[in-house]
């Protein structure tokens, strides 16, 4: 017997109100996470951030804002040092270019505090083989000042 319209609009408002209810306890669980978690679409577009970034950055993501731009307004050095961090050593940036990385040579401003932290990304890949996104942590090593 075939089911009918409703039967089948049933069942799929059911596995959409499903998802949904899994995609939302996904969300609180990555902001329970005691690290920064941040995400941008293969455009460098940011699509997710989790609590934690901002504590650690000091402020929120802009949502509009790209990878690039991320690291241009929020200033980055190479730990140690006055000089800033370069772009292109950026893990976040060479995981939209397919490789994954992680460093531990940054720090960053945070209010009147530095903060060194290790950020560790990798690309994510789709089912056609291409980069759709790219994940990125960031953990908090030690209060520079």
């Amino acid at each position: 017997m075939m089911p009918t319209t409703l039967t089948v609009l049933r069942n799929l408002t059911e596995q959409l109100s499903l998802r949904d209810k899994e995609l939302h306890l996904m969300k609180r669980l990555m902001d329970l996470l005691p690290i920064g978690v941040y995400v941008v679409n293969a455009e460098g577009e940011s699509v997710y951030t989790n609590d934690m970034i901002s504590q650690i950055l000091g402020r929120s993501i802009d949502p509009e804002a790209c990878a690039d731009q991320l690291i241009q307004n929020n200033t980055l050095y190479l730990a140690g040092t006055e000089e800033l961090y370069p772009a292109e050593k950026c893990p976040i940036m060479n995981a939209l270019k397919g490789t994954s990385g992680c460093v531990d040579d940054i720090e960053l401003v945070n209010g009147d505090d530095r903060v060194r932290v290790s950020i560790k990304a990798v690309p994510v890949y789709g089912e056609s083989g291409s980069i759709t996104h790219a994940l990125s942590t960031f953990y908090i090593i030690k209060e520079a000042s």
